[in-house]
């Protein structure tokens, strides 16, 4: 990224925030000029007033400076008020934005990195970015305005040291640009450690049962031993330039104090400067030397924010799913419904899973989808729900191609249960009713397949837990059933939706599965030949292909009984 786009980047993130900006410049422009009277005002108190013992005078001028640095004070705070109302919007806008965009993301990159991933290198990112709008930046500022309000009264104190002390400037200019680019260097890999922890850490974390299972604790421990150490080595070689940093600065500052006294006695003794003079320039030498301290702080926080926004921008580059066009909306579908696959091929890689399939699903049907496992089958419904783009051929809903349909509303079409469905970790009327966007019958727990919940201490009051822990497998599936039935989508897709369920249970799931009032189309992904035999078609996903068995006796025939 070169430095204009990377300042046209930052532009963009502050916009919002411009009116807030320029009233800070104002109030930094006051600060500005009530610094430029500070020093004259306490030189006077050393030459005007403590030499000639003019008590009055004294008192005056200290009353002065008091008044000057309270106000300087409190003008600095109202400036840090509003720093911080920007800092902590622009942390919550970027965090919305990235949640926002990490949710809508097209489904291959989840697949590829993982959600946590994902949004833990944007957390990363936005971290950096709004070191832009912290405190560090607002104190640079502030004391830029001080710097210039000050470097104008110490020229008027006395021109040839003001002169004198800007001499030093170039190497201090020297040290602070070496240790700028080994930070923009070490910074990079910074984010590189961090994005290869954050991988392992969504592995280990998904993997977490399996880690318990196989007593793998050590191999896990020592592969995030060796990449802590790997971000912690890059980490302290950062610590450690700003450390030389600070030492050679006050190193360069002490022995420029020493020269400035060396030529100062020579100015008093000629009576160039009064004592007033020297000792107010020598408390506000500094001031003379802030330009490069300035320039040293901010371009090592500008070389720690620059990868950070150039992997928030590609972050913010990926694709959404339905961000190639806006779509049409649904709002009305016309009936009958019919969905339809023309020539559908789609692989993994060089992996062929799906090669010119067609077929059709039809309003009033009831379609059970079978194969073994690795078929294609949930390939298939990822592709029916469009989180997949066919390599070729078109999906089509009532003769549009799904994807020309706003994704939103297309996916308000289905209702999805799958064979390990995921609750919410909230009550079971939350769940039910997925807080407040489904319709509930007044009494739900008088529903046979949800009776359980009245052995429940709170009832459907009762939180399921972090991933449904509290709920054994088959009252996890059923409340999932359940909720699909309630939000009273079109089309049911089902997959292996009763492989917890007893015996009973599944004779009431067939009896909701089968009316016809619940669904326009009824897809089950299913081996329990109970509810394959009551299914309209059969179709069985195999060899990159599907084969359709217009009756369920012909399938059984073939498939089972041989």
């Amino acid at each position: 990224m070169d430095n204009k786009i990377y300042f046209t980047n930052i532009v963009k993130l502050i916009k919002p925030y411009m009116k807030h900006i320029v009233s800070v410049s104002l109030l930094l422009f006051v600060t500005m000029v009530l610094n430029l009277f500070l020093p004259i005002v306490q030189k006077k108190i050393i030459d005007d007033a403590i030499m000639k013992r003019n008590i009055r005078l004294l008192m005056y001028l200290i009353f002065l400076t008091c008044f000057l640095c309270i106000l300087i004070a409190l003008v600095s705070y109202i400036c840090s008020i509003i720093q911080l109302h920007i800092n902590f919007n622009l942390n919550e806008r970027l965090q919305l934005q990235a949640i926002e965009h990490a949710f809508r993301l097209k489904y291959k990159y989840i697949q590829d990195q993982g959600i946590f991933k994902i949004c833990k290198d944007a957390d990363i990112c936005i971290e950096n970015i709004c070191q832009l709008t912290d405190g560090t930046i607002f104190s640079l500022i502030l004391q830029i305005f001080q710097f210039v309000g000050i470097i104008v009264s110490l020229l008027i104190i006395n021109w040839k040291l003001t002169l004198l002390g800007f001499l030093i400037l170039p190497c201090r200019a020297m040290i602070s640009t070496f240790i700028s680019k080994k930070m923009g260097q070490y910074s990079d890999e910074n984010i590189r450690n961090h994005q290869k922890l954050h991988k392992w850490e969504d592995d280990a974390f998904t993997s977490v049962y399996d880690i318990k299972l196989w007593n793998i604790y050590s191999k896990k421990t020592c592969e995030y031993k060796k990449l802590l150490r790997n971000r912690n080595k890059n980490v302290e070689k950062m610590e450690r330039l700003n450390s030389l940093d600070q030492l050679l600065g006050m190193a360069l500052n002490n022995i420029s104090y020493n020269f400035i006294y060396f030529v100062a006695a020579l100015l008093i003794w000629k009576e160039n400067i009064t004592l007033g003079g020297l000792l107010v320039f020598t408390t506000y030498f500094n001031y003379l030397l802030e330009p490069i301290n300035l320039f040293s702080t901010l371009s090592i926080m500008l070389a720690d924010v620059k990868p950070s926004i150039e992997n928030w921008t590609d972050f913010m580059e990926l694709e959404e799913e339905g961000s190639a066009s806006k779509g049409a909306i649904i709002d009305n579908l016309e009936r009958p419904l019919c969905i339809e696959f023309e020539n559908i091929s789609y692989s993994y890689g060089k992996r062929m899973i799906f090669e010119n399939v067609n077929l059709s699903f039809n309003e009033g049907e009831n379609i059970a989808i079978v194969g073994e496992n690795g078929s294609g089958k949930t390939t298939f419904i990822n592709l029916l729900l469009a989180f997949l783009k066919p390599d070729t051929g078109t999906i089509k809903l009532n003769g549009k191609d799904v994807f020309s349909i706003d994704i939103d509303s297309y996916r308000e079409v289905f209702g999805v249960v799958m064979q390990n469905p995921t609750l919410f970790d909230a009550s079971i009327l939350d769940n039910l009713s997925l807080f407040g966007k489904n319709v509930l019958p007044q009494n739900i727990t008088g529903l046979p397949l949800l009776d359980f919940i009245n052995k429940l201490q709170e009832k459907s009051q009762s939180r399921v837990g972090n991933k449904s822990g509290y709920l054994s497998g088959g009252e996890k599936q059923k409340i999932a059933f359940m909720r699909t039935i309630f939000a009273k989508k079109k089309i049911l897709i089902l997959d292996e939706p009763t492989s917890n369920y007893d015996k009973n249970s599944e004779e009431i799931f067939n009896s909701i599965l089968l009316d016809k009032n619940n669904s326009a189309i009824s897809i089950v992904i299913t081996h329990n030949p109970e509810i394959i035999e009551k299914m309209d078609r059969v179709i069985c996903i195999k060899d990159q292909g599907i084969k359709i068995y217009n009756k369920t006796a012909d399938y059984f025939s073939e498939c089972v009984y041989n």
